[in-house]
């Protein structure tokens, strides 16, 4: 009787230790989705880009450009001081102007290298504050030293008012490489006249885009990040690595220890508890379901929060705080933090679903091979034990 007893109670411990760890699995599991998955989203490259591409941005640029530009340069030109001659240009005529000037592609392509950079200073670099971000605008200038350069300005000198007599001639006086006494010559001169222009303003646009260089360097301001004026000094003699920078490489490195903690108690489990396939089917399954739904179930509260959160105070408070740029918000800032919101979220559902269909999968298994091993192995009646026991 005693080994009995004893035998009865070790599988009671089993059973309790494998519900301890199979509640812990899913605590941790549920913790894992909701860290390991959106912080690394967070720190890749792709996950900004595809934001980006999600909300048009490239697309919009032109657009977005043009309607500053014309509101800017209406605004600041009716200032008397502002010494900024009147551009008078419409919306869509600047459009044009910088559709010609700024292919979609180009600028994807340049932003998506931007980004990718901006990440390996951050993750990477051995010296982040002394690593560039390298902007290549060779095809840029390239455009607007070439027909695209001079037809725009063609498109600025053409929407604007006729020129007077003075006009007329300080613009002579231009060609001649003489002074102009006139403060502004910026009218729509005669056709003939444009005709003579159009060389002139090749040359200047060529020798203007020449003093441009190539490739333009950008630098992290992370003395600004951390409010250490002195942080660009001291990276100069060492490689010196801010605190942000520390934190942020820190958590990068302790993400992939983040499963440790389920895939641990998930072993303890199925050594506590299972001893077949069915036990197998039994605990996996319902443990993976359950962290599953769990996910899925908190995703589902987080939502109307922070579409609540994106709704009402982003766009308002939080753009002025942080003093975002007009241009931007006009760009779609806010539509593009709506997009990065929305891939979170995704990196968290995707997981959860798959988790809980695994967990559903190997608990619809389980009913069938219970119900097929009934059928096969049908107990005895107990008409049938009798005869046997006779």
């Amino acid at each position: 009787m005693k080994p009995t007893k004893t035998s009865s109670n070790r599988s009671v411990y089993k059973t309790i230790a494998a519900w301890i760890f199979a509640f812990i699995f899913v605590l941790s599991m549920t913790g894992v989705i909701y860290t390991y998955f959106p912080i690394g989203s967070l720190l890749n490259p792709e996950f900004y880009q595809q934001a980006m591409l999600d909300v048009n941005i490239y697309q919009r640029l032109p657009e977005t450009l043009a309607n500053r530009l014309a509101a800017d340069l209406t605004t600041k030109a009716g200032d008397a001081d502002s010494g900024i001659p009147l551009l008078i240009l419409t919306n869509q005529e600047w459009e044009s102007i910088l559709g010609d000037l700024i292919d979609p592609k180009w600028l994807q392509s340049q932003s998506e290298q931007v980004i990718d950079q901006i990440f390996y200073v951050l993750l990477e670099s051995p010296d982040p504050v002394n690593t560039p971000v390298e902007l290549s605008v060779l095809e840029i200038k390239e455009s607007i030293a070439g027909p695209a350069g001079t037809q725009a300005i063609n498109k600025i000198i053409e929407a604007q008012p006729p020129c007077n007599l003075d006009q007329l001639v300080s613009l002579v006086q231009v060609g001649l490489g003489m002074e102009s006494a006139v403060e502004s010559i910026l009218c729509r001169p005669p056709d003939f006249i444009l005709s003579e222009i159009n060389p002139v303003v090749e040359s200047i646009l060529t020798v203007t885009v020449a003093q441009i260089p190539d490739t333009l360097l950008f630098y992290i301001p992370f003395s600004q990040l951390e409010d250490q004026p002195n942080v660009t000094e001291r990276a100069v003699e060492t490689e010196y690595i801010p605190e942000v920078l520390q934190k942020i490489r820190q958590v990068n490195t302790a993400r992939a220890w983040f499963p440790m903690l389920p895939l641990v108690s998930l072993a303890l489990m199925t050594l506590a508890a299972v001893r077949s396939l069915k036990e197998f089917m039994a605990w996996w399954g319902g443990v993976f379901f359950s962290a599953g739904l769990l996910s899925l179930i908190l995703i589902g509260l987080s939502v109307p929060i922070i579409d609540l959160v994106l709704t009402s105070y982003l766009p308002l408070d939080l753009l002025n705080t942080i003093k975002i740029p007009g241009i931007l918000v006009s760009l779609g800032i806010t539509d593009l933090s709506e997009a990065l919101v929305n891939q979170l979220q995704i990196s968290i559902i995707i997981p959860s679903v798959v988790l809980a269909v695994v967990g559903f999968a190997l608990l619809l298994g389980l009913y069938f091979v219970t119900r097929f091993s009934q059928t096969e192995d049908p107990q005895p009646s107990s008409h049938q034990f009798k005869r046997r026991s006779s």
